[in-house]
């Protein structure tokens, strides 16, 4: 029996590639091409994690909170292994939680000795590994050397992953990880970019908002503007939310700068501020009016300015309802 450990965020990718080239193109799964969607630097990065583990090789994958490691993970390994997820960070220094760690090793090893060709693979996917405790590190240790002495050097029969918010190596020259087993997990370390790094942020924003609202949703060219200028600290995660907020803020088919900073309070103004130097007011009140469906009344409230007001800004703007 293969116990199941609770599910963690599994972190995934570190370091690779300083100016990564597009990878000659191959065919990935649709789970793994949303997560490539506008970047071709994902997509190579996407391909070695595939291959690395079609060739056994434990995989390390490290990235900053919100950068996908969890979808990367489920993506890789959804459907086709047995997967055990072991939130290191919750795992303390207890009898309890040393019993349950040495109950997931003794069944990885009898998995790998029962192993056949029928069976899907066996993963280990250790989230949070570099707070994984002192007496949990051995015991890995000795279940990978089991593995390598005992059931095959090419430890085929588990796949091992291992996920991190912050270079796991700061662990280990900071003495909390040992060296030894850092290098047998090591096999292939990537690091995902965040999204501010990520080469077409508002094409991968379009294809969020058009799943979230299961219709094309067109964003605006100030709002567009406002994605470029924004850090986005809570990456792909913070970008899905802003826009979900977003499309329930206005119509659900039109996006907009105002929209945007409705839904994530502080959002624009002083991002804007370095995008657009010059305040646009006509194209702030064009936006409102498009998000309100043309709604004067409802534009007005958005804007947080009277009905009146808005009807003599568009007047003195020529702002007009289209036909």
């Amino acid at each position: 029996l293969w116990v199941r450990a609770p599910i963690g965020q599994q972190k995934t990718f570190t370091g690779f590639m300083r100016a990564a080239k597009p990878a000659p193109s191959r065919r990935l799964p649709p789970s793994l091409k949303d997560l490539c969607l506008g970047s071709p630097i994902m997509t190579a990065l996407c391909e070695r994690a595939q291959d690395s583990l079609q060739h056994g090789v434990p995989l390390m994958i490290e990235g900053e909170t919100g950068t996908g490691k969890s979808a990367l993970v489920n993506a890789l390994l959804g459907g086709k292994h047995d997967v055990v997820t072991i939130d290191c960070a919750a795992v303390s220094d207890t009898a309890e939680d040393a019993a349950y760690i040495r109950s997931l090793m003794e069944q990885a090893r009898s998995s790998a000795q029962l192993a056949d060709d029928s069976a899907p693979t066996k993963a280990l996917v250790f989230d949070n590994a570099a707070e994984l405790p002192n007496f949990a590190q051995a015991e890995v240790r000795r279940l990978l050397d089991d593995l390598e002495n005992g059931y095959g050097a090419d430890q085929s029969t588990i796949t091992l992953v291992t996920t991190g918010r912050a270079p796991i190596q700061q662990a280990v020259d900071a003495g909390t990880f040992r060296d030894d087993l850092y290098y047998r997990l090591c096999g292939v370390r990537l690091t995902l970019p965040p999204l501010r790094a990520r080469e077409k942020p508002v094409h991968l924003a379009n294809a969020i908002a058009d799943q979230l609202a299961g219709h094309a949703v067109d964003i605006s060219e100030p709002a567009r503007t406002a994605i470029l200028a924004h850090d986005w600290p809570g990456n792909l995660r913070e970008l899905r939310n802003a826009l979900q907020q977003a499309l329930l803020q206005g119509n659900g088919q039109h996006i907009t700068e105002l929209d945007l900073a409705l839904a994530q309070p502080g959002f624009a103004a002083p991002r804007m501020a370095k995008a657009l130097p010059v305040f646009d007011e006509s194209a702030m009140i064009a936006d409102a009016l498009h998000g309100a469906r043309w709604n004067v009344s409802k534009a007005a409230r958005n804007l947080g300015i009277g009905r009146a007001t808005i009807h003599r800004k568009m007047k003195a703007y020529g702002i007009s309802r289209p036909e």
